[in-house]
């Protein structure tokens, strides 16, 4: 009974898959996945050929394998702890809303159900994991000793590891209902031991096997294998109380993530930051951390936005400060890549700060109302989170700074924190302002060729945070020079450039409503010329 009706199952999925992709060009999708992975591909690699870090001394290398380890276990922490959080919030499962609906509901064993799709998550998972350590590994193969292939194929194992790590600690949670307090509470005591690991007080952590897996090109330890025992061992207990999933849960997820993935395909950010906010069960704080009375409508809107953050997004934009300035500083220290990973981390910042004026673009039949222009009441609205930006980085920047060994390179490394902040908000305004692209327009338009299609998808995704990148590289700059008021000099000069492009993302801002009008109005003067000249 349970093969046939394992059998069954397969071939009503196999017959929807079929129904589903009919009418879908096959050549012309794998040949965009085709040039948009080569051009990643080119872009990693060649990016990394042209990285001239100097290898690590004896000193550096000593303090590198002491603290690796701890670094790495900590990271795998946070992984536990947000696959912990996921699952007590649903994830990570999202079926196709006909198993929801039908399947699950029939006299039929949950676990033949959802076992084929928790395998496929936990595949997928696997493989983002792999490439994202493959390309830490050939970086980091750069300046340290041994083979670039040894530590991509190392880091490659780990990220794998933590990938799938992240999936089976999710769907246990899922399964057995574990609460989101004791999740959170997990995570906290997990990291809370890694930290004082990395800090020195503790001897070990409990996760520095996977940190020591990281580590086997300088030296391999078969009893590191145990990280990767561990993690086959959670995939095995995942799959097996996957059929204990929540159906309610499970249905409200199917839903939210079918119009992420339609929203994902429109290249429409802001609508997949709200989707992903409704999937974590995000919503904003009912009483304001603080009472806003005085001010401008614009600075009071503004205000009032960022005082019903609820604790949970103060407390991710906490993370990616810190990330923020984890790389900043080991891109001070002489590994370049990291700077593009606080470009991103500066991104994501300043995505959740300019929050107010992403409400009003929300809104834009709103605007028309407004009796001012509607560029000016955008402009308006970016004061607040340019300040709130400028507040994370100068601190950020300050504790990053510390590390130096003069007291100007504390005020240096302000400087650089709220430069690559404002660049972060930069790069926010520029993806939230553009939005989404018009689909009835895009329809009216040239129809492009799949190379310039995929290649223009790319462009578009990717300026916006290789604007927020571009405010970090002036760390590059300012970690060659000896003296520190040299540095502080560079620094300064670096922060009023990152201040005159602020202005003109500004500006921009503001004539951008009307010159848009503009140039519409005279497409459709062309458009209406044309036909009177053809009567």
């Amino acid at each position: 009974m349970t093969a046939t009706t394992t059998e069954l199952l397969g071939e009503l999925r196999l017959t929807r898959r079929r129904r589903r992709t009919a009418d879908q060009e096959w050549y012309e999708t794998l040949y965009r996945a085709y040039l948009v992975g080569l051009a990643v591909l080119y872009a990693v690699l060649w990016t990394s050929a042209l990285i001239r870090d100097d290898r690590l001394d004896a000193d550096q290398l000593a303090d590198f394998r002491r603290v690796a380890p701890a670094a790495v276990g900590l990271l795998a922490a946070l992984v536990i702890t947000a696959g912990l959080r996921s699952g007590s919030r649903g994830g990570p499962l999202a079926l196709e809303d006909a198993d929801v609906r039908h399947l699950l509901l029939a006299p039929l064993d949950h676990r033949l159900v959802v076992r084929t799709p928790t395998w496929q998550r936990l595949r997928s998972l696997a493989f983002m994991g792999l490439v994202s350590g493959l390309i830490v590994g050939q970086a980091a193969g750069r300046r340290l000793p041994s083979s670039i292939y040894r530590w991509a194929a190392s880091c490659g194992l780990v990220g794998l590891c933590l990938a799938v790590g992240f999936g089976a600690v999710a769907v246990i949670a899922h399964a057995r209902r574990i609460d989101e307090r004791a999740a959170t509470v997990i995570g906290g005591v997990l990291i809370a031991g890694l930290g004082l690991a990395l800090a020195g007080w503790l001897p070990a952590g409990p996760l520095d096997a996977l940190g020591n897996l990281a580590l086997w090109p300088l030296s391999a330890r078969p009893l590191d294998l145990a990280a990767v025992a561990a993690r086959a061992a959670m995939v095995a207990i995942a799959v097996r109380f996957s059929g204990q999933i929540s159906l309610e849960r499970l249905s409200r997820r199917t839903a939210l993530v079918a119009q992420l993935r339609f929203a994902a395909t429109m290249q429409d950010l802001r609508t997949v930051m709200l989707l992903r906010r409704q999937l974590s069960l995000e919503a904003v704080r009912v009483r304001p951390w603080f009472r806003v009375r005085r001010g401008t409508p614009s600075w009071q809107r503004s205000l009032r936005s960022l005082a019903r953050f609820p604790a949970r997004r103060l407390g991710r934009l906490a993370l990616l400060a810190v990330a923020a300035g984890g790389s900043a500083l080991a891109g001070w220290r002489g590994t370049t890549p990291a700077v593009v990973l606080a470009g991103i981390a500066a991104f994501l910042i300043g995505l959740e700060c300019t929050e107010p004026l992403s409400q009003h673009l929300d809104h834009p039949d709103l605007a028309d109302g407004y009796p001012r222009r509607t560029g000016l009441v955008q402009i308006r609205l970016l004061t607040v989170p340019a300040l709130a930006l400028a507040l994370v980085g100068a601190l950020t920047g300050l504790l990053a700074g510390t590390v130096g060994a003069h007291a100007l390179d504390v005020a240096t490394g302000a400087m650089l924190g709220v430069a690559g902040a404002l660049g972060g908000g930069i790069g926010a305004i520029v993806s939230s302002v553009t939005g989404a692209p018009d689909p009835v327009k895009g329809a009216k338009a040239p129809v492009m060729p799949p190379e310039a299609a995929g290649m223009a998808m790319v462009a578009r995704l990717g300026f916006p945070p290789a604007l927020a990148t571009a405010a970090f590289t002036p760390l590059l700059l300012v970690r060659d020079r000896e003296s520190a008021i040299e540095r502080f000099t560079v620094a300064g000069r670096s922060l009023l450039a990152v201040l005159v492009v602020s202005a003109l993302v500004r500006y921009w801002v503001l004539v951008r409503p009307e010159f848009r009008a503009w140039w519409r109005a005279t497409l459709e003067g062309g458009r209406q010329a044309k036909r009177g000249a053809l009567r």
